[in-house]
């Protein structure tokens, strides 16, 4: 037995599995959106709050892979408040907990070192009656930039005075 499609129905049929196909990757990318949040969204809050101390604890360049216990290749942010989570992290140091919240941002994977990698500082931190907002330092490098072909994964993290407030990461 011969079968004769209509080749519209074919084309019909390959048009809805590729739209179906780029729906559910579309959906699946938004669930993975950045953790960091815009800052235009909390300018007002920011404005009114009260900056806080906060200290630089470690930064650099992880060439491992593995942060925290995982591979990320997306930015990823930090909120740590033992010392074991901290120790996973060489050159951190000891940090009193009962007086500190470590916190910080890592930009996920680049495959490109050199002038083409990126790095994450944070810039300030405003404290509100209810939330503790950091903002982030993000410098990305010019298209034209030069660069190597080293992977790594920039992080910064900063020690704040212990808070059990909500922490709203913002660039």
């Amino acid at each position: 037995m011969k079968f004769n499609l209509n080749n519209n129905l074919v084309k019909f049929l390959i048009v809805a599995v590729v739209l179906v196909i780029v729906v559910g990757i579309v959906f699946v990318l938004s669930m993975f959106g950045s953790p960091i949040q815009d800052k235009n969204t909390y300018l007002l809050q920011i404005a009114n709050g009260k900056n806080i101390t906060f200290e630089k604890l470690c930064s650099g360049n992880l060439n491992d892979i593995t942060f925290l216990g995982s591979y990320e290749t997306r930015r990823k942010v930090y909120v740590i408040n033992n010392q074991n989570d901290l120790n996973k992290i060489s050159g951190c140091g000891d940090v009193d907990f009962n007086q500190f919240t470590v916190v910080g941002a890592s930009l996920g994977y680049s495959n490109t070192g050199g002038g083409g990698q990126r790095y994450v500082h944070i810039s300030n931190v405003v404290e509100t009656n209810d939330k503790i907002f950091i903002v982030l330092d993000i410098w990305k490098p010019s298209p034209n930039s030069g660069v190597t072909q080293l992977a790594g994964n920039s992080y910064s993290l900063y020690k704040i005075p212990k808070t059990n407030k909500q922490i709203i990461f913002v660039e």
